[in-house]
């Protein structure tokens, strides 16, 4: 696995691990504020920006390691004969 990789990893499981700390702490208050935002149109617009902004990084980051790791291992194996 690429450097990269392991550090998405990593990130996402500490953000998954404390997002779901923080709800099982305060579920009332977490699902009334889930609720108030699924009400509000520009909440629900903000969030949908974020969300498909940190894929896209995700998205790109992953596949921009991947076409570099790709190319250096075919420049390092030399001539094919």
């Amino acid at each position: 696995m690429s450097a990269v990789t392991i550090y998405l990893g990593r990130l996402l499981g500490l953000y998954l691990v404390a997002i779901s700390g923080g709800t099982l702490a305060n579920r009332r208050r977490t699902l009334a504020t889930l609720d108030e935002m699924a009400r509000s149109g520009p909440w629900m617009l903000l969030s949908g920006m974020v969300a498909t902004a940190g894929g896209l990084t995700v998205v790109l980051t992953r596949s921009g390691a991947a076409a570099r790791s790709r190319s250096s291992s075919r420049s390092s194996a030399g001539p094919r004969s």
